[in-house]
């Protein structure tokens, strides 16, 4: 069974890490170039002008088919590819497989899908989402499609874990994401109330005024963004609106390096974490408030034994992106075997 899977370049980025997933489980994987995703505002413009006149990543993607040969294609999200580009896939015999770290038809922001994700749903023989919700919600509306549950995962390996813990503490709540207003006025709330916040992302001085409370921080990827998630007190996790009732990359990525997550209360947090043990979650903005001021308190001896339990339940729930492709295979080969 051969596999057409997409990369973009960035090793970090969870096309990439399932991608390397997947050659260690052994599967026969070629690959497509999606490209990175870019950060800047000029670059997205770009992107989206791109995708509505006519895709070139869809006329790539059928090069890559033909010179393949796939018996599988992978698609993350799918906002390249147009519903009719996906028939004439399949109609060369090729199984269609969707993985989406989003909401396929309710879409919250210009990021997170478009009338291509949303009008090729039914075209995949095989959805996975990242939430349980999502997947109820998928099975009432396509009741004949096969949708699997795949939550997200984290890259970091041992080696980079060592090298990461040796990261001084900073005794400050960090977020680590870009704004909008609900952020916005989560992290202001915050440090109004006396916890000092340090920001990382694009775009944070357009919804926030830096105080010595408030810091407006460069962000940075790859393993100097594993270094922050490490590095702080706590990291304050704030979900999108598709994130409700489940949880997001964060989720995984902080207890991996063995930082101390700060999320809200939902099932999916507390089928993963123990609330006061290797994660803490909040079910409003008191609580949150509370649990923060709790967290910049606690001895340092308290915080560290929290990193220690964070990360060995990361490694008992075997949640590295290698465990998620694995999985990821099995459903493919059960879904080509029917």
């Amino acid at each position: 069974m051969r596999i057409l899977t997409p990369v973009s370049g960035n090793r970090w980025a969870v096309p990439d890490c399932y991608h390397r997933g997947l050659v260690h489980a052994g599967a026969d994987v070629v690959t497509y170039d999606i490209g990175e995703a870019p950060t800047s505002l000029v670059g997205r413009i770009l992107r989206r002008l791109r995708r509505m006149t006519g895709s070139a990543a869809a006329r790539r993607l059928e090069a890559a088919i033909a010179a393949a040969k796939p018996d599988v294609l992978i698609v993350f999200k799918g906002f390249d590819y147009p519903p009719a580009v996906l028939k004439r896939i399949a109609a060369r015999g090729v199984r269609l497989v969707n993985y989406n770290t989003d909401h396929p038809f309710r879409f919250f922001s210009p990021g997170s899908g478009n009338a291509n994700v949303r009008d090729s749903v039914p075209l995949y023989d095989l959805y996975i989402t990242y939430s349980g919700p999502i997947a109820c919600e998928m099975a009432e509306l396509y009741p004949d499609q096969k949708v699997v549950v795949l939550p997200f995962g984290h890259a970091i390996d041992d080696a980079l874990f060592d090298e990461i813990a040796a990261e001084p503490e900073v005794v400050r709540g960090c977020f680590n994401g870009n704004p909008d207003e609900e952020r916005a006025e989560a992290v202001r709330f915050l440090a109004e109330n006396g916890v000092a916040m340090d920001l990382y992302g694009y775009d944070w001085a357009k919804f926030v005024s830096p105080t010595p409370m408030l810091k407006l921080c460069t962000p940075e990827a790859g393993i100097g963004m594993f270094r922050i998630l490490r590095r702080y007190r706590f990291q304050l996790n704030l979900f999108r609106p598709h994130n409700e009732g489940s949880h997001n990359l964060r989720s995984f990525e902080v207890p991996a390096v063995g930082g101390i997550s700060l999320g809200p209360d939902s099932p999916e947090h507390r089928d993963f974490f123990a609330d006061g043990r290797d994660a803490f979650h909040f079910a409003d903005k008191q609580e949150m408030l509370a649990v923060a001021r709790h967290l910049l308190a606690m001895p340092v001896d308290e915080a560290d034994a929290v990193r220690r339990a964070a990360r060995a339940r990361i490694l008992a729930l075997q949640s590295h992106f290698d465990d998620r492709a694995r999985a990821m295979l099995a459903a493919v080969t059960e879904t080509v075997a029917r």
